[in-house]
């Protein structure tokens, strides 16, 4: 047998110069990976707000459309209610601005964003 397949059957470990570059790829893509996942959980918290203002706006304009007007906030976070909204924890609901069917303003708090809810849909902003 060759001395140079003596040497790689009897070598059983990694050299450190393998090892090295090993770490160093493994350190390229974690500092390219962890800044493009940083930026999920901040657009998870904008969408879960927004996905909740959604839910608001079906059960107020279901509740208009059997009651001609806009609801107030308890028939929204009663449990009892027919139009009860859960929110999670850390959120909440304000009340409507006006009892207009045309003109209301109900806003959701949480996470850092805000979503406001209006007859023309819902707009999320995030809060300072």
């Amino acid at each position: 047998m060759s001395k140079f397949r003596k040497s790689l059957v009897e070598n059983k470990g990694f050299t450190l110069i393998e090892l090295l570059v090993v770490i160093a790829i493994l350190g390229i893509l974690a500092a390219v990976a962890v800044p493009r996942l940083a930026g999920f959980t901040d657009r998870a918290r904008e969408a879960n707000v927004e996905a909740g203002g959604e839910t608001i706006s079906s059960n107020v304009e279901l509740y208009i459309a059997e009651n001609g007007k806009p609801p107030v906030l308890s028939v929204l976070t009663t449990s009892s209610s027919d139009y009860y909204i859960k929110t999670d924890e850390g959120y909440d609901i304000a009340a409507p601005t006006t009892t207009s069917a045309e003109d209301y303003e109900y806003t959701l708090t949480g996470d850092g964003y805000v979503a406001t809810i209006t007859p023309t849909g819902v707009s999320v902003a995030a809060t300072s």
